[in-house]
């Protein structure tokens, strides 16, 4: 790897790891306190802070890695919301993604489903209430993937 990934890594992870305590200390939310700096950029929109905590998550999937022996160490991770009931999207993940990193997993997938959630009420957002299918996710060359994705 890089020095300069590395480097963006890093300031990726530490913002995301100061909006995570932002937001366990003060019970609301996502967004950090604005600053009171006249200079200061306005904050993110919430679309982005759910695309920063979707990262994390990646990122820590991609650390534990996506290796298997068989069908059984793979699972699709049921992620965010839709406005009609069932998950936004499916991501591959290992069992061992989910025994080294299972609760922050869960707390991710939590806040994701709230932040869509929110977000629906907020703009009043409606769906055609078309269920996305849990894919079905198999062990293909020792890694966790899609039929589709192994294609």
């Amino acid at each position: 790897m890089n020095r300069p990934l590395i480097v963006l890594s890093a300031v990726a992870l530490a913002a995301v790891l100061s909006i995570t305590v932002a937001a366990k200390n003060s019970g609301n939310a996502r967004e950090p306190a604005s600053s009171t700096s006249t200079n200061a950029s306005p904050p993110p929109r919430k679309k982005q802070y759910r695309e920063a905590y979707r990262d994390e998550l990646s990122r820590l999937i991609e650390e534990a890695g996506l290796t298997c022996k068989n069908d059984r160490d793979c699972d699709a991770l049921p992620l965010g919301a839709r406005s009609c009931g069932g998950a936004a999207e499916y991501t591959v993940i290992s069992q061992l993604a989910k025994a080294q990193f299972g609760e922050r997993i869960a707390e991710l997938q939590a806040i994701i489903e709230e932040m869509d959630r929110d977000q629906q009420k907020a703009s009043g957002t409606m769906g055609i209430c078309s269920v996305l299918e849990k894919p079905a996710v198999h062990c293909i060359k020792s890694r966790c993937a899609t039929k589709a994705a192994a294609n």
